[in-house]
């Protein structure tokens, strides 16, 4: 299998939105941005995280992908986690074990209709990890930051279960097929609205209220999920510049520009459409 394939294999959309998770916890943790080894090891870690877990993943489901491309970056992580707090290599176990359960979710029915769970346990081990190698798991940590670690994870869930719902068709088990697309949107909009109430400030919240108001109005859970990685992405970096009093507005015409780009294709374009039959 050629690089290339490999790559994509580790869902590179989502890259960005991995590495802002350990942007994120270690400015919760620092309380300030700094750029040194620590900052560059929780993003890393994050990374390596990701594209280890992705590519075992895939290596079970499909032959042709070698699982020494998973074990290379499973290397690199131990190592750091190990270098860090070898504590961190218990949550790491859970990652896998959350893993396994995500994996046969297509072959069990309880396992199908429980995947966004065990998908939300697999990054709150990220979550956990990276808290413990900077020493920072603990009740009063967790006791000051409950609602934006809740927050992280229940939106993770929601995101994969769109994803449930965009593939109903070709799965077998799934939770949008027991109880039906129409109760899983309610779902996933239920979800933004908690985030919304947890959080509370309104231009940290901005993906989420524009997420919540294209789903009231489209339903297209394709285009949906991947407008949904762009949300979290940008609510993991508003939420950092929460943190560090950087004024939200910049973020908030940003992912109106970004969003707006997706109704490009729905433009009517006479001219370009008469091109097209004459090419034909």
């Amino acid at each position: 299998m050629h690089i290339k394939e490999i790559f994509l294999l580790v869902r590179p959309y989502s890259l960005i939105d991995i590495a802002l998770v350990g942007l994120l916890l270690n400015t919760l943790i620092v309380g300030k941005l700094i750029l040194n080894l620590d900052l560059v090891i929780n993003i890393l870690v994050a990374l390596c995280w990701w594209v280890a877990l992705n590519l075992l993943s895939e290596s079970q489901k499909n032959k042709n992908v070698p699982i020494y491309s998973s074990l290379i970056f499973f290397a690199i992580l131990i190592y750091m986690i190990t270098i860090k707090n070898p504590c961190g290599l218990l949550f790491l176990a859970i990652s896998l074990l959350a893993l396994v359960l995500y994996v046969y979710k297509r072959k069990k029915f309880v396992l199908g209709v429980i995947s966004p769970i065990s998908r939300g346990l697999l990054h709150l081990s990220l979550i956990v990890i990276i808290l413990t190698i900077n020493n920072a798991f603990s009740l009063e940590f967790l006791s000051q930051n409950i609602g934006i670690i809740f927050v992280l994870v229940l939106i993770i869930i929601s995101r994969n279960l769109m994803a449930d719902i965009r593939d109903i068709e070709v799965d077998r088990f799934s939770l949008p097929k027991v109880i039906g697309k129409s109760l899983s949107f309610f779902l996933i909009e239920l979800s933004l609205l908690v985030s919304i109430f947890i959080i509370k400030d309104i231009l940290t919240v901005i993906p989420f209220i524009f997420l919540f108001f294209i789903i009231l109005f489209y339903r297209d859970a394709y285009l949906l999920h991947r407008i949904y990685v762009i949300i979290t992405t940008f609510f993991s970096m508003n939420y950092i510049f929460l943190l560090l009093n950087i004024n939200l507005i910049y973020n908030a015409f940003l992912l109106t520009a970004v969003l707006l780009n997706f109704t490009y294709d729905n433009v009517p374009r006479t001219l370009y459409r008469k091109m097209k039959c004459l090419e034909l």
